[in-house]
């Protein structure tokens, strides 16, 4: 998969989730939630995020759980055609490992925040910038 998230400044805390034996999951994913605690592929804006893969989960391997980072700073991806980011401002998830502007407020009150951003970022570009995903 593309556009990893790279550790800036690594995580103190990861928690662990259920995983699907027939997925693959590769260290750096920014992965969503589902029920009952299960870590998935983010694929869409809207998704509610879980954490950052911290190890390689492979397809097949017989694993169920995988180790999710939930702080720490790390360069994500910005997807082209995002509106403009601030530093301080509220990213979520937009795609397969991108982000975008948490620009609606019940973002923030329903868990689908990654953290804050810590650079700017210009609209309709793609670029990476660091975010602190333990600020949520």
């Amino acid at each position: 998969m593309a556009n990893e998230a790279v550790i800036v400044e690594n995580p103190k805390i990861n928690r662990q989730f259920t995983a699907v034996d027939g997925v693959n999951i590769s260290k750096g994913t920014l992965c969503a939630i589902q029920d009952p605690k299960t870590a998935v592929l983010s694929a869409k804006k809207g998704e509610f995020f879980a954490g950052i893969a911290a190890a390689d989960k492979e397809s097949g391997d017989g694993a169920t759980e995988i180790a999710l980072a939930v702080d720490g700073i790390f360069d994500l991806a910005v997807v082209d055609g995002n509106a403009a980011i601030s530093a301080g401002e509220m990213v979520v998830l937009s795609g397969a490992n991108t982000i975008t502007l948490a620009d609606d407020d019940a973002a923030e009150n329903y868990g689908m925040v990654v953290g804050m951003a810590l650079e700017d970022a210009a609209a309709d570009t793609s670029e990476t910038i660091q975010v602190d995903i333990g600020r949520r």
